[in-house]
């Protein structure tokens, strides 16, 4: 297969994740505010395979031979930028992540959750939830500067 319908695959998967990353947040944002659970894990798991689209793809675009190639990446400012508010998302997913995990844990083993975590950390994951998405559109907008080469870093 020729290279540009590669890349222009790899650029389509890395759209539709971005999509789904906005979607899972914010059908996670709406489920803390309605605090339902179900539909939090569901939202989450949007999220979750968001991610994986967004980092398998990105890898494969800034690494493999389909794109600028890594050179022009690693020269570019803007990229730095925009793996900063990537480790920020990541960094702030933690607590989400382990809250969920253990809830699910709970969940599948079919004993409730306890009424004063769910008050205690839903607020939580909705404002860290909220946050993340103002911070993934600081992301597309790096990821816009670093597309046209701008703040490119001169040697």
């Amino acid at each position: 297969m020729n290279n540009l319908y590669i890349s222009a695959i790899l650029s389509t998967i890395h759209m539709l994740g971005l999509g789904l990353a906005f979607l899972g947040l914010f059908q996670r944002i709406r489920a803390c505010y309605e605090m339902r659970t179900k539909r939090i894990f569901a939202a989450d798991n949007i999220w979750g395979i968001s991610a994986i689209l967004l980092v398998g793809s990105g890898l494969m675009r800034a690494f493999l031979p389909y794109e600028k190639g890594s050179a022009f990446y690693l020269q570019n400012f803007s990229f730095y930028m925009k793996m900063g508010f990537f480790l920020i998302i990541f960094v702030l997913e933690i607590f989400p992540m382990i809250i969920l995990i253990r809830w699910r844990i709970i969940t599948i083993k079919g004993k409730p959750l306890e009424t004063k975590h769910l008050n205690r950390y839903i607020p939580v994951i909705r404002n860290i939830s909220f946050l993340q998405a103002i911070l993934l559109i600081g992301l597309i907008l790096s990821a816009s500067l670093m597309a046209r080469g701008i703040w490119m870093i001169q040697n």
